[in-house]
């Protein structure tokens, strides 16, 4: 069991994830904006996992830029980053900000997050 943090703004979206996710027996919490991303990194509590995604509506702020902050809170954290955007620039920006692996949204579903999480964390 890991305790995932999820950043995604879009609920329906959110939902498929965490459905997945808890009943793969994971431990998970979800943020909808990067105000509420801040509120909950500052309560202390312990994650073993960040799923982020990259575009925030009515954001100035993306799951990019969040990247850094959560490395360096959280270093022994696993960080994976979701975007809807296959653009090549950002999967290297990603990584490069702390990220652990960058995938594109429409090639990986809520069951190869689970997947992936289960392989490599």
């Amino acid at each position: 069991m890991k305790k995932i943090l999820l950043l995604e703004d879009e609920e329906t979206l959110a939902g498929f994830y965490m459905r997945a996710l808890e009943k793969a027996g994971h431990v998970v919490e979800w943020a909808a904006s990067g105000e509420e991303l801040i509120e909950v990194l500052s309560q202390g509590d312990d994650f073993d996992i960040f799923v982020l995604d990259h575009g925030l509506k009515n954001e100035e702020r993306s799951g990019l830029d969040f990247l850094p902050e959560i490395r360096q809170q959280f270093p022994s954290a696993h960080l994976i980053f979701l975007s809807n955007y296959a653009e090549d620039h950002l999967k290297p920006q990603a990584l490069d900000k702390g990220a652990d692996a960058y995938f594109v949204k429409l090639d990986f579903s809520p069951a190869d997050l689970v997947a992936y999480i289960g392989s490599s964390t």
